[in-house]
């Protein structure tokens, strides 16, 4: 266990951009509505869902696979994917969403005074100088 697991503080942490893992779920509750996810396109719905038979056969190594493309880890592996991301998509604003799934309230809590702390002032401070895709159309 690493120093700063025995702490009590996880040294890793995963924030999600979008998961429909409960969506249907969520609909039978009534929490979300029947179009909440009407802004995905047909072709895409499968993907978007990411149902839960996808994620019960996943082994440690699929999941580290999936965190090289993802803002998982340290907080330096996720402002630098979170930059790349921006950089390549030309985008000077991102949306971040925190997904608390299973976590204690106050570990989620310390995962967002993390992400507030040691990620978001590079965010900040990063400036996206130049939309690649409009570059290569205009080309």
């Amino acid at each position: 266990m690493s120093p700063t697991a025995k702490r009590g503080r996880c040294a890793r942490w995963a924030p999600t951009i979008s998961t429909f893992t409960e969506t249907d779920r969520l609909r039978q509750t009534g929490y979300a509505s029947a179009g909440s996810t009407d802004y995905v396109s047909p072709e895409n719905l499968r993907a978007a869902q990411f149902a839960r038979e996808d994620f019960r056969g996943l082994t440690m190594t699929d999941v580290e696979r999936q965190a090289e493309h993802m803002p998982w880890g340290t907080p330096d592996e996720v402002t630098k994917r979170i930059i790349d991301a921006a950089d390549s998509a030309g985008a000077n604003t991102v949306q971040v969403s925190l997904n608390r799934g299973v976590l204690p309230h106050e570990m989620f809590m310390e995962q967002i005074r993390r992400f507030a702390a040691e990620v978001l002032p590079a965010l900040h401070a990063h400036k996206v100088a130049r939309v690649p895709l409009a570059e290569e159309v205009a080309a």
